[in-house]
């Protein structure tokens, strides 16, 4: 997913300004290499996504006396669950909380009761925090129009990557087995309800081979989206440097139900791709 990686370029960009950062995450987060690099403080967060009482009071406490003993100046959030336990931790301790969502909790697939409760919550962290931090201005107007918090603490502080080496379109296709000369259309993302990768066969099926879909995903060969995709023409990897996918690629589809701004969209921009989104 975008975020941890989103993360550890902040924390990357941070530590290089000489900040002293210390990063708490699952302990099975992918970008653990990237944080041990750059972080002061590695501190294993194992929480579940949605409400867990015991393990987030035990998880508050930690962080609230970790917070206090090494005199912290700021939290940053990442994700609502984050956001719930620094609103807390932040409050306990007196240390300015910043909130950045990736998405509003209720911009899911929900019912409208569902949809009206997460809204509440959302409207009751941003009071909570500092500052909200808005990774676009969609993001911006969705919190505008549900009325999260004052328009004096939410910002837009729009997602940036660095430039990265790029490979060579013959040498990536060689890679791959893809034809030199065939119209390969990019997808990158993880086999969840919100990525929507049960699409890609019906997009294959539907391009009738005129175009090659190669899809990449931490499982997804063994999925059912990715059997059908292969089984329509198409392409299902892991375990594979998404720049090679990019360079590989002619243009870069997202079938995402819901976003606010996708890392992989700003990489396919950046690697020259025409994008096509839902």
């Amino acid at each position: 997913g975008g975020v941890p990686h989103y993360v550890a370029g902040l924390a990357e960009g941070l530590a290089e300004r000489g900040w002293r950062v210390t990063v708490c995450a699952p302990s099975h987060t992918p970008v653990l290499d990237r944080l041990a690099a750059v972080a002061w403080r590695l501190i294993s967060l194992d929480t579940s996504g949605g409400p867990s009482p015991r393990s987030d009071v035990r998880f508050c406490r930690m962080l609230t006396s970790f917070c206090k003993d090494e005199n912290v100046d700021v939290i940053h959030a990442h994700s609502s669950k984050a956001g719930a336990m620094a609103a807390v931790v932040g409050r306990l301790t007196d240390i300015p909380s910043v909130y950045s969502p990736h998405t509003w909790s209720f911009q899911r697939i929900l019912s409208p009761t569902a949809e009206r409760a997460y809204v509440t919550i959302e409207r009751i962290l941003a009071r909570a925090h500092a500052e909200v931090i808005a990774v676009a201005v969609a993001e911006q107007r969705e919190a505008e129009l549900h009325r999260i918090g004052s328009p004096q603490r939410l910002q837009v502080i729009n997602t940036g990557l660095r430039d990265r080496p790029r490979p060579e379109r013959a040498a990536a296709r060689m890679l791959l087995d893809l034809p030199p000369e065939s119209f390969v259309i990019a997808w990158i993302g993880r086999v969840v309800a919100q990525k929507s990768p049960e699409h890609l066969p019906r997009l294959a099926r539907a391009l009738n081979g005129e175009a090659t879909v190669l899809a990449l995903g931490e499982g997804l060969p063994q999925s059912t989206p990715g059997r059908e995709l292969v089984a329509a023409g198409g392409a299902a990897l892991e375990s594979v440097d998404p720049e090679i996918v990019y360079a590989a690629a002619d243009a870069f589809v997202l079938t995402s139900g819901w976003e606010s701004a996708p890392l992989v969209v700003l990489e396919a921009m950046r690697a020259g791709l025409p994008v096509v989104a839902y």
